[in-house]
């Protein structure tokens, strides 16, 4: 019992709170991007049940994003372009915990911009992905779902800060 409330305490102390861009040159491949488009993925059901959904994810995103005034791309945009649009993906795994600890959940977030370039060996178009950011903590079931938003909402401030400093708002 001891060594498993110790792991989890662990993984809290080594939250890795998001910094600036942590791929080398990901600031290289943000100047010039018109916009991105908004994928919230790996919710697990559970987590619906505290109140944290994608619907309530991809707006809370949509909106810092917006207010930033940076281009959101609807999924109408981003289906009917022939072009592959940069995609801002959101991963969130939320895994709970067992016995004594049901009430506690360990949280994985990941945030990544998805962009097509030429590769230089197959000189083919390719998925790419040229901006990353990850972070592990945990999380009570009873602040689950504002955890998570909160920790949503920093992972995309340090996206939105790289992507003005790449691409800075034009004087009116």
């Amino acid at each position: 019992m001891r060594s498993r409330i110790v792991g989890v305490a662990v993984i809290g102390a080594f939250w890795n709170g998001p910094a600036a861009a942590q791929l080398p040159d990901a600031r290289e491949s943000l100047p010039g991007l018109g916009g991105v488009q908004v994928v919230v993925e790996n919710l697990q059901p559970g987590a619906e049940h505290f109140g944290l959904t994608k619907d309530i994810l991809t707006t809370d995103i949509e909106g810092r994003l917006r207010q930033a005034g940076i281009r959101v791309f609807s999924d109408a945009e981003a289906t009917s372009s022939v072009m592959f649009l940069p995609r801002f993906y959101v991963f969130v795994g939320t895994v709970p915990g067992n016995g004594p600890l049901t009430n506690l959940y360990i949280l994985g977030l990941r945030a990544e911009l998805h962009q097509r370039l030429l590769s230089p060996i197959t000189k083919q178009m390719v998925s790419s992905i040229t901006w990353q950011n990850e972070g592990t903590g945990y999380a009570g079931g009873d602040h689950l779902s504002e955890d998570v938003r909160r920790s949503v909402a920093v992972f995309t401030d340090a996206f939105v800060i790289d992507f003005l400093a790449a691409n800075p708002p034009k004087p009116r």
